[in-house]
């Protein structure tokens, strides 16, 4: 049985800082289960030796509860709650209320029929992240564990996958499964990490090297690989400690334009963490934006939320692109599915427009990488119910991230003897986009 990972405790009295975090790792107090991280920071140092770098990055918005596509992106024409407005892609319409995206639709790819077929929280939260439906027999890694694993950069100094938010998206979705511990996400409550530099003192100091001589002797003693993980997980949290690195974490440092520029809402902010993150070399940043399962009808809290949203992430891809990062950094934006277009359909309480969960047909987003955007993949009924043409299954959808990151869609891990693909037999990348 795996043990609980600290960082995934979402609630305020169930976190401890980050700073107190790692003076307790520091000093031995901490069991190795508790800083599963740690490790993606020496895992794969002979690739550094050998000269591979890392070209391409990831940010996955994650809408928890599952947003409305028909209330953002995917505007039917019978009976819309909002109006359609024109973006700077001729024939392409999205919400009245994201005008600042409408402006960007040149960089960005609207995917109108992912059909996933399960209306269920945490199947969806699961298929979305892990690219498989959930298997007894196997414990699939999330996408940004594979992304550690293809992408991460054990010279930065930092983790290879971090989470921002608070959503209540369990640690299940968030696993490194098969993988290991190495790949497996570092857990923020917000956007900021706070003070990573705990005080090194001679005591602390001594207490460190104790730490590592004892590791040293249990290694030659036992010869255990865990020993081995274990020791170097520590060594790296010293030296995280007392990295110029950790600036990386410090978005409040940025020109007060830029902040002004991504709003002053705690989504807009973890969207400029983000890209302050993918610029020191992170290879996997995912935001948890919770409170998107809106059982009472969509139209009136998203009418509320879309400025956050349209000024968040709109606010990224200039960044990104203004920074010369656009073409190295491939954006996500989804949920675990989306919302009935029409009252009556569904899982859950549907008895509104954009009240049931929708996994039917649905919307996801793309931008960035390299990819061909400016164009919507797929058409929907005219209501939005149905998938008119061109259907995307969880594992294209897969597959396409895979592939605009170059990362071999067809790659295996080992699972008791026997290769395991990173996504689903017959899966393949949405070819218009490349």
């Amino acid at each position: 049985m795996n043990s609980p990972n600290i960082f995934l405790q979402r609630s305020p009295e169930q976190c401890i800082s980050r700073r107190r975090w790692l003076q307790m790792s520091s000093l031995g107090v901490l069991g190795a289960s508790m800083s599963g991280w740690l490790p993606a920071l020496a895992a794969r140092a002979n690739a550094a030796e050998n000269g591979r770098q890392r070209i391409k990055s990831c940010i996955l918005l994650w809408l928890d509860g599952g947003p409305s596509q028909t209330h953002t992106f995917t505007i039917p024409d019978v009976e819309p709650d909002y109006k359609k407005i024109n973006t700077s892609v001729n024939g392409i319409e999205i919400s009245e209320h994201l005008p600042l995206l409408a402006g960007q639709m040149q960089d960005l790819a609207l995917i109108r029929t992912m059909t996933t077929g399960l209306n269920n929280h945490d199947a969806g939260q699961y298929l979305m992240h892990m690219g498989y439906r959930a298997n007894a027999a196997i414990d699939y890694p999330s996408v940004g564990s594979i992304v550690a694993r293809e992408l991460g950069r054990p010279d930065t100094g930092l983790p290879s996958y971090i989470n921002l938010g608070s959503s209540r998206v369990p640690k299940k979705f968030h696993r490194s499964g098969a993988l290991g511990a190495e790949y497996a996400p570092m857990m923020l409550a917000g956007s900021s990490i706070g003070n990573l530099r705990p005080p090194i003192e001679p005591r602390a100091d001594a207490r460190i090297s104790l730490l590592q001589e004892t590791h040293r002797l249990e290694g030659q003693r036992f010869g255990s690989p865990q020993i081995h993980a274990h020791a170097a997980s520590y060594r790296k949290a010293v030296e995280l400690m007392r990295t110029d690195q950790t600036k990386a974490f410090d978005y409040k440092s940025e020109p007060q334009k830029i902040r002004d520029m991504y709003g002053k809402s705690g989504f807009g902010q973890q969207c400029l963490q983000a890209r302050r993150l993918v610029e020191a070399g992170v290879a996997f940043v995912e935001i948890s934006w919770g409170g998107w399962d809106h059982h009472g009808g969509a139209a009136k809290p998203i009418l509320k939320r879309s400025p956050e949203l349209d000024i968040g992430f709109s606010a990224l891809i200039e960044d990104l692109r203004q920074r010369g990062m656009l073409e190295t950094t491939l954006v996500v934006w989804m949920g675990e599915f989306g919302r009935g277009p029409v009252a009556g359909v569904g899982g859950g309480n549907n008895h509104h427009k954009g009240a049931g969960h929708y996994a039917k047909c649905w919307t996801t987003v793309l931008a960035g990488a390299g990819l061909k955007t400016g164009q919507v993949i797929g058409k929907t009924s005219p209501d939005a119910v149905e998938v008119a043409e061109r259907p995307v299954s969880a594992g294209d959808f897969f597959a396409t991230i895979c592939k605009a990151l170059e990362i071999d869609h067809e790659g295996t891990y080992d699972v008791d003897g026997r290769p395991v693909p990173y996504t689903n037999t017959g899966s393949e990348p949405i070819a218009e986009l490349f």
